[in-house]
């Protein structure tokens, strides 16, 4: 006789092996030195775990003119660092060089953060 399903499948946990990409949240700022210009403000630095957005998190994003639309787990912060949806982060990847990502969704997962981002095309 067959197990049910919930029973046969074990859900991949996330270990600190899979956080190897680094990832770079912060807030951009107005200038006043020159109109229109803004700079960075770092906020916080940590390793992730990146993988392409599921269906789910496309749903969530609801939009047609993102260019990238990624997901990444990150350690839950605590304290160090509250994510919030005005700010930006950019992950050091060669395949997502000078892109910068909208936090669109922030969900808990276990341990850690599941941030879908969203870079939007011209």
């Amino acid at each position: 006789m067959m197990k049910p399903l919930t029973e046969r499948y074990k859900r991949r946990e996330t270990t600190t092996g899979d956080l190897n990409t680094p990832v770079t949240f912060y807030k951009k700022t107005d200038d006043d030195w020159m109109p229109g210009e803004t700079t960075k403000e770092k906020l916080y630095f940590c390793m992730a775990e990146m993988y392409q957005a599921s269906v789910k998190d496309y749903e969530i994003v609801n939009t047609t003119n993102a260019e990238y639309v990624i997901t990444i787990l990150i350690p839950a912060p605590r304290e160090s660092y509250l994510p919030k949806y005005d700010h930006h982060f950019e992950v050091d990847e060669l395949m997502y060089k000078d892109v910068v990502f909208n936090l669109q969704s922030i969900a808990p997962k276990d341990d850690l953060l599941k941030i879908v981002g969203v870079a939007y095309g011209s």
